[in-house]
């Protein structure tokens, strides 16, 4: 279950377990403004002066606890060039989390096939695709077993013709009941998958709603105008 608030406490809601959202974020503003949390966890954005960084915060847990019940990936896939896809999802379930390595490596085995990567898994990431690099990041991510995976612009760096193959993996993981939260461009993606779609504008969120209400009866005018222009 998961609720969001802007700022001080405006809005809040219960979100299922399967639900997935997007937030459209158009330059943020000042200060510290958005947050979520799942049992306790709590993510927010802030700036640092040369950028905006996402902040996760959970004050029973330390920093190493709390990073292994979140699943993240980036615009960039960050996967080590000296590693081949399989070695690269093993990785941190062997290293940070001590699980027996025949264990894991079955398990990495499994998720390469779940995001149609099997018969890659001793190929480097220098022999793969910018999209089968991303879908190699999830599968990496996922071999932590996350409670939720949150997705920064996943498709930013990739070729559209690698774009589909990454949104279905994320569709797929949302289907199977992953909490799934998203920053993300692809409008026509946010329209057919989310279940809920938060527009923010200078750190606040100005609309919200389901993809039907968004798109197709947006109240605020910011939204109407971010609407004209990429519609």
């Amino acid at each position: 279950m998961l609720s969001v608030l802007t700022g001080d406490f405006i809005d809040s809601r219960r979100w299922a377990p399967d639900e997935i959202t997007r937030a459209h974020d158009l330059l943020t503003a000042e200060a510290d403004r958005i947050a979520a949390w799942s049992g306790g966890l709590t993510a927010y954005t802030r700036n640092r002066g040369d950028g905006w960084q996402m902040v996760l915060h959970r004050p029973d847990l330390d920093k190493l606890e709390l990073r292994k019940k979140i699943g993240m990936v980036f615009q960039q896939y960050n996967l080590f060039p000296h590693k081949t896809a399989l070695e690269n999802i093993m990785m941190a379930p062997v290293l940070v989390m001590k699980e027996n390595k025949t264990e894991v490596e079955e398990r990495a085995r499994v998720l390469l096939k779940k995001v149609r990567l099997e018969g890659k898994e001793n190929a480097y990431p220098g022999e793969l695709s910018g999209g089968q690099q991303q879908r190699v990041a999830i599968a990496r991510s996922l071999a932590m077993r996350p409670d939720v995976m949150l997705f920064d612009e996943v498709t930013a760096a990739l070729d559209p013709e690698t774009v589909k193959e990454v949104l279905v993996t994320i569709k797929e993981l949302a289907a199977e009941g992953m909490t799934c939260i998203l920053v993300t461009h692809e409008m026509g993606f946010a329209r057919e998958v989310a279940d809920h779609i938060y527009f923010t504008d200078r750190g606040v969120i100005v609309e919200h709603g389901s993809p039907q209400t968004f798109f197709d009866n947006a109240q605020d005018e910011r939204t109407k105008l971010f609407l004209s222009q990429i519609l």
